[in-house]
């Protein structure tokens, strides 16, 4: 709950400066760098009182692109055109550029940033006991270094970085453009370090082979824990020899299945903290970690539920089939046909039709609910709000998946350093207080 606070406090201040930009009290932007400014515009435009279209019209372009400018904070725009939307605008550039010392604390951070590492993802996950801006600074490049690949030279030098060794992360997942894609590509990144360091702790203990039936799958379950939900899952995936690592981290991506060395590791980061979605998740990556066995290495990373290359990709659509007819006894499908006859296709009233379904079915609820809405993905509907409604939040699955992760995680195998990553991974600052 105090996460969720922190994630409410953040989007309420967003809000009110949202509510400053349009009330016209803000007349200046300050930026740090290049890689600000179109941030900047975006602001500037709506603190002049200017919507899309009108700022289209003056520069006689159509509304649209200007939609794809903001979206992507004009990735691929030239620099002629951030002049001419700075115009447009009315804004006024004081004519002032600083060239920054190459091993500056902020010169370093900035160059980072552009890349897709900013500050506060480093405060928060890898350094959060150094001084970024002052002495601290050398060991911090350090810690990021053996996380990313990269020397502390590289990073304290003033030469491009290498991203390229990141392609084994990211190989399956279709990154986003623009400056989202670069965060999406580093965040990855950090995963699959943690994924490796999990599956080279975990090496030695027993693994078996998991189920890739799900009749099989759904009888190992019962047989073992009685109940089909998130909590007797979690444990038959570690008794499988899974790793399950769940992140709090928005954006990216949102589940990933990496084996390495004949380990799994699945990092589940659902943002919803809703337990039937959870198990749906956990099982849909246990799917893809059944897939070729043999293999020493393996990698699935997921977009969001409602991302093209996830509702059009056949071993996605697979993957959520299984987990549907593991939680609903084999009858996802006639469920759902069910739901939908009842309502003759209005999915204004579908919702109560799934509450009356599951009922007269004895099937869970928020499991109906959660299949209803990857069904209708398939046709380009978005339920998933709708389904969010009929969910069960008894408890917390995150906090209850990283309570499992300490108590059956070999966390004597970590060095110094990879312990201390791993640790900040499965702590959040306004949780911890």
């Amino acid at each position: 709950m105090d996460a969720v606070r922190g994630e409410l406090k953040a989007l309420e201040a967003e809000i009110r400066a949202y509510e400053r930009l349009r009330a016209g009290e803000v007349k200046r932007f300050d930026v740090e760098s290049l890689a600000e400014l179109p941030m900047a515009l975006i602001h500037a435009r709506i603190a002049a009182g200017l919507t899309q279209r009108q700022l289209a019209d003056r520069l006689g372009l159509k509304e649209q692109q200007i939609q794809r400018y903001e979206a992507t904070r004009y990735d691929g725009a030239s620099f002629s055109r951030l002049v001419d939307v700075a115009d447009a605008i009315g804004l006024k550039v004081r004519k002032r550029l600083e060239l920054l010392e190459p091993a500056a604390p902020t010169a370093i951070l900035q160059r980072l940033k552009a890349i897709g590492l900013d500050e506060g993802f480093i405060r928060r996950r890898i350094a959060p006991d150094l001084d970024l801006k002052g002495d601290g600074l050398s060991e911090a490049a350090e810690r990021v270094g053996g996380v990313f690949g990269w020397s502390t030279d590289a990073i304290m030098g003033s030469a491009p970085l290498d991203m390229g060794q990141f392609a084994g992360a990211t190989a399956r997942f279709k990154m986003p453009k623009g400056r989202d894609g670069r965060s999406a590509a580093i965040y990855t990144a950090y995963a699959h370090h943690l994924a490796e360091v999990c599956a080279q702790a975990m090496a030695g203990r027993p693994r078996e082979r998991i189920p890739s039936e799900w009749r099989v799958f759904r009888e190992r379950l019962l047989e073992r824990y009685g109940a089909v939900e998130f909590r007797s899952a979690l444990s038959l995936a570690w008794d499988f020899g899974v790793v399950v690592l769940p992140l709090n981290d928005p954006g990216a991506f949102h589940g990933a299945c990496w084996r390495a060395g004949g380990v799994n590791v699945v990092v589940l980061k659902q943002a919803h903290r809703y337990p039937a979605r959870w198990l749906f998740d956990l099982i849909h990556e246990l799917r893809h970690a059944a897939e070729d066995p043999d293999a020493d290495t393996f990698e699935v990373v997921e977009g969001a539920e409602t991302s093209d290359e996830r509702r059009q990709s056949r071993e996605e659509q697979m993957c959520s089939w299984f987990a549907g007819q593991v939680t609903l006894n084999g009858a996802a499908e006639d469920l759902v046909q069910e739901a939908m006859a009842r309502v003759g296709g209005d999915l204004r009233r579908l919702k109560g039709a799934v509450e009356t379904v599951a009922a007269d079915r004895a099937v869970d609820v928020a499991c109906l609910a959660n299949y209803t809405a990857f069904r209708l993905s398939l046709q380009g509907e978005n339920w998933w709000g709708a389904a969010a409604g009929l969910q069960d939040t008894s408890f917390d699955p995150l906090a209850f998946a990283r309570e499992v992760f300490f108590e059956r995680f070999a966390f004597e195998g970590l060095g110094d350093a990879d312990l201390n990553l791993l640790t900040l991974a499965l702590h959040d600052e306004a949780a911890d207080g």
